[in-house]
């Protein structure tokens, strides 16, 4: 019975320093890998003279990069160029700028925004083991964007005029902040292909917490019965991605 005992003992010992070493076989520091984000981006206001409107769909893509602590947890981060966006009515009538080469007032309705960022990630990934092919994770984390482009289509209608008209590829970079800051959380799951390829499919969603607009509008203006004022603006923007990469 003791040699029994002490049989097993050795052959659990052994076979845990199999395990470890298989582990720490396996392991790698660093991993990096491409991505394609879809994505769905709305607009949060506190602004009385702005109200949400409809949500917008985009498309980004990017550089993954993961430095890994752990077998199962590391820190995820890299490089992402996206679309995101999204629309606002304007609740009060008297807001206007003139369009260029135009003296004449255009009182904005509605606007449609079509933002680029270069977004870079610093996000917390946890991993489970195995589990039936496929390892699944979660992200906690902050993403930094840099404003690359911003574009407007707007609806409105001319100064003693009522007919609607519509403005397009309105240039607005000196509109929206030139940094975005978000929380970024999402789940996902990665599945092996061969070797250290693996398939990496995840969705995340980004909240943002800073205003991505100018607090004062740099052409926006507002039409009181006194002295027109620079408009007062302030928006957060949100949106969900769904990501599908490759990961070498």
């Amino acid at each position: 019975m003791k040699k029994f005992a002490l049989i097993t003992i050795v052959m659990v010992f052994c076979f845990s320093n199999v395990l470890k070493s298989q582990d720490e076989a396996d392991f790698k520091s660093f991993s990096f890998g491409l991505k394609a984000i879809p994505s769905l981006s709305w607009f949060k206001t506190e602004s009385n003279d702005l109200k949400n409107a409809s949500a917008k769909l985009n498309f980004g893509y990017g550089l993954v990069t993961e430095f890994h602590f752990a077998p199962n947890y590391g820190l995820l981060t890299g490089i992402e160029i996206n679309d995101n966006g999204g629309n606002f009515d304007y609740t009060n009538k008297d807001v206007y700028y003139f369009p260029d080469g135009d003296t004449i007032k255009f009182f904005v309705d509605s606007r449609k925004y079509a933002i680029k960022y270069l977004n870079i990630p610093i996000v917390l990934k946890l991993k489970t083991n195995e589990i039936g092919f496929l390892k699944y994770f979660g992200q906690f984390g902050i993403d930094a964007g840099f404003r690359l482009k911003a574009r407007a289509t707007d609806q409105g209608r001319y100064e003693n005029n009522t007919n609607p008209s519509t403005k397009s590829n309105v240039i607005i970079d000196s509109d929206v902040s030139l940094l975005r800051f978000g929380l970024n959380v999402g789940l996902g799951a990665e599945y092996n292909l061969v070797g250290n390829t693996s398939l990496l499919v995840g969705v995340n969603y980004n909240n943002g917490f800073s205003n991505f607009l100018k607090s004062e509008s740099n052409y926006l203006m507002k039409k009181t019965n006194t002295t027109d004022e620079w408009f007062k603006q302030k928006a957060y923007n949100n949106y969900v991605t769904l990501t599908v990469g490759v990961l070498f």
